[in-house]
């Protein structure tokens, strides 16, 4: 909560404003916003053909994630380009302070 003063000795408690994050898409208050607070993907959820991705190794070091492991697929192969993880909604593999759509707000307030 804000105070607000309105006059001498007169104060209005307000709740701190509400912003989007661009990373998460979560609602989050200035005053709850830490280093670790958005967990979200840096890259992009993509892939294609695993006929394509043959000799393609992800940016991921995990075994599981390399060439190996592809051989033998067939169709369409979607991953996240950052960690390899093949589900859309797995939580995101990073974690930073959440970013409003307001640059100058997030460098005012050292969010990166």
């Amino acid at each position: 909560m804000q105070r607000i003063l309105l006059s001498k000795n007169v104060y209005a408690c307000t709740q701190s404003p509400q912003y989007s994050c661009k990373r998460c898409k979560q609602r989050f208050r200035a005053i709850d916003n830490g280093s670790k607070s958005c967990r979200f993907h840096p890259e992009l959820f993509s892939g294609g053909e695993v006929a394509k991705a043959i000799g393609f190794v992800r940016m991921s070091t995990d075994p599981k994630d390399q060439l190996k492991a592809v051989k033998g697929k067939t169709g369409l192969m979607r991953f996240w380009d950052c960690c390899g993880e093949e589900e859309e909604t797995s939580p995101g593999c990073q974690l930073a302070y959440h970013l409003t759509y307001d640059e100058e707000l997030n460098e005012v307030q050292g969010w990166h």
